[in-house]
């Protein structure tokens, strides 16, 4: 609902601002100058606040809100993030990753080129892709391995564990089960990458 104060009040020339209520905070949440910023869709409730000197004033401030309003209104096309399309780890040895994503934890590559493999998954009308490339600036092990992980789900986490293991590969952390009904375990890549396998509870898979 768009709403406009009836305050007149002394002082500069009248200015026009938008301020925007979003859930769940009682107070203005963002203030910004139309046409530009937030759009009405956005707001649960948004309020025009404008300061006016005279009756005169008023009028003019008036038309130049609803049209501001109404070139807000008119967006049809919000730029939004649409989903995940993928992941790259960067390498500088991509021989000895491509062996072990391929040959010790199973996955069967989309794409390969000399430089770059890419793996695919189709989740529902999308595709998430796993690639794994070489790069110039990559030297070594991962510096600071724990700030991203990477999660696989799983069909059977103790007999991929087992396998794994048999392939000398570190774990962090064993198949364990989570407060969500899941079973997870933490391993590292070649790399020094974290890995992390799930294997969804029942009633995940169902729905």
């Amino acid at each position: 609902m768009w709403r406009r104060s009836k305050e007149h009040l002394p002082g500069p020339p009248p200015t026009t601002t938008i301020q925007c209520y979003l859930p769940p905070f009682k107070r203005p949440s963002v203030s910004f100058l139309p046409p530009l910023g937030l759009t009405a869709p956005h707001c649960l409730s948004t309020h025009i606040i404008t300061n006016l000197r005279t009756e005169a004033d008023s009028k003019i401030d008036t038309v130049i809100a609803i049209f501001h309003i109404l070139v807000i209104l008119s967006y049809k096309d919000h730029p939004m993030i649409e989903n995940l399309s993928g992941i790259i780890v960067w390498t500088d040895n991509l021989e000895r990753l491509k062996k072990f994503y391929e040959q010790t934890l199973g996955l069967t590559p989309h794409s390969v080129r000399e430089n770059f493999i890419a793996y695919k998954w189709n989740a529902g009308k999308a595709e998430i892709r796993f690639s794994i490339g070489l790069h110039s600036r990559v030297n070594g092990r991962s510096k600071d391995p724990f700030r991203a992980m990477i999660n696989f789900d799983v069909t059977d986490i103790n007999e991929i564990s087992s396998r794994l293991k048999a392939h000398g590969t570190k774990f962090i952390r064993e198949p364990e089960l989570e407060h969500w009904g899941g079973l997870v375990a933490t391993f590292e890549d070649p790399d020094g990458n974290i890995i992390q396998m799930l294997q969804q509870p029942i009633s995940r898979k169902a729905s």
